[in-house]
């Protein structure tokens, strides 16, 4: 609410002009804005797969199965840092290119399996389905981590796979 009083020509009180704004609407959208995004921060947060964002080669985002997944204590560990630290260094080369091919538009989402090393330095088998998207008004890649070491054990690997789709026409 905005008011106004005017003053008579003796200074004394002549009238007042309100003006009233019924921000019910807008309370009520907040509020639904709220619950969604708990929602989904929940959806995330208590997610079995490793959640990531990456812009500009960094971990822009990593949610709490993902840091558990790579044996971290915090995501505050891995935010900022090159993504591929955390890949083994014989799969890097493939990782960089599948996040280059993301980038620059010439596929719009890819499924592949990697070797990725864990804080202590042991190895761990991750299979990954991310898509490029917008993060914060900038181009980024969104995706899915899982440890499939368990899956990969009983067989050999017979190398890293990795799919790949062309962006829509």
């Amino acid at each position: 609410m905005a008011g106004l009083i005017l003053l008579s020509v003796d200074g004394s009180p002549d009238y007042s002009i309100s003006v009233v704004e019924d921000i019910q609407r807008r309370k009520d959208a907040e509020l639904a804005l709220r619950a969604a995004e708990e929602q989904f921060r929940g959806l995330v947060d208590q997610s079995i797969a490793g959640i990531y964002i990456i812009q500009d080669g960094k971990f822009a985002y990593v949610n709490p199965r993902y840091v558990d997944i790579f044996g971290y204590d915090s995501a505050d560990e891995l935010l900022g840092r090159e993504v591929l630290s955390v890949i083994a260094e014989q799969d890097r080369d493939g990782v960089a290119k599948q996040m280059r091919l993301r980038m620059e538009g010439e596929v719009a989402s890819a499924s592949y399996e990697f070797s990725a090393l864990r804080k202590d330095g042991s190895m761990i088998d991750i299979g990954v389905h991310s898509t490029r998207a917008t993060h914060a008004g900038r181009p980024a890649i969104i995706g899915l981590r899982r440890d499939v070491s368990e899956k990969n054990a009983p067989r050999s690997r017979s190398g890293t796979t990795w799919r790949s789709s062309k962006p829509p026409s």
